[in-house]
């Protein structure tokens, strides 16, 4: 079993000495919808220390190219490929397309998040030689494993996190403290609609705004038969969650303590 962490706004160096196998981290010009992202210079620092860990990074490039930017990420690919990275997490297909120009399938993590909902599509994916498809996040157990069984061993779920529910390539937090003059004071807001109680999360970059459903997806209870049907690569989503939560959930599907 591959436990992977997200990395969120607790960042990655608390997790270095825990029984995480692998980290994702965003890159600052070729990432969205996320809290914690870094530049190159701070990216070469960040996989010295989790390679001396022992474990793996996973570079996040899931930015939706626009045509004005396709030609700065061609440049630039060669910079972030020549790491010493074991995988590029990517949702475009642009994007995708670009990795397999240069033969870097192998080096691929598929998660477009919201549609690899069957067989299908996941086969597809699998066979233009990608290292591993994440599914949507609102499948059932059943579901996951009737996929996973068309494509053994390159499936990746998420275990614990919270599921997005909407993004808009509009700045609309930005519009709104500028219309009203307020100040931002945090990262994270919640919206609460009309005649609901519960409050969504959301955010914004400089790519937009991302909303998050508040129920939390856990599948603790599955982890058993995921692992019976040979789906091994297990994603921990850092948002929104504090570090002590983080470690928990570690010491949680790891077994025992959660420091090595």
């Amino acid at each position: 079993m591959e436990l992977i962490l997200n990395v969120s706004k607790s960042g990655y160096k608390p997790f270095l000495n825990t029984k995480i196998d692998a980290f994702i981290i965003a890159v600052n010009d070729y990432s969205e919808g996320e809290l914690y992202k870094l530049s190159l210079d701070k990216l070469e620092d960040a996989i010295k220390e989790i390679k001396v860990a022992n474990k793996q990074i996973y570079l996040k490039m899931n930015i939706l190219l626009s045509e004005t930017k396709l030609d700065d990420f061609r440049k630039d690919l060669d910079k972030y490929t020549s790491l010493e990275v074991d995988a590029f997490v990517v949702s475009d297909f642009g994007v995708l397309n670009i990795f397999k120009e240069r033969n870097l399938l192998e080096r691929v993590i598929f998660n477009p998040e919201t549609y690899i909902c069957n067989n299908l599509s996941a086969k597809f994916i699998s066979d233009l030689g990608v290292k591993r498809i994440s599914l949507a996040n609102e499948l059932e157990l059943d579901e996951i494993i009737e996929i996973g069984n068309h494509v053994p061993g390159k499936v990746e779920v998420m275990v614990e996190g919270l599921p997005k529910i909407s993004t808009s390539k509009r700045n609309i937090l930005s519009t709104y403290f500028d219309y009203y003059k307020l100040n931002k004071e945090s990262d994270i807001y919640y919206a609460r609609e009309e005649n609901r109680d519960s409050k969504l999360p959301m955010f914004e970059d400089e790519e937009g705004l991302y909303v998050y459903n508040n129920v939390n997806i856990s599948r603790f209870n599955d982890l058993s038969k995921l692992l019976e049907n040979n789906i091994k690569y297990l994603r921990i989503e850092g948002f929104n969650k504090s570090e002590v939560e983080i470690l928990e959930l570690i010491n949680k599907y790891k077994g025992g303590e959660a420091h090595e």
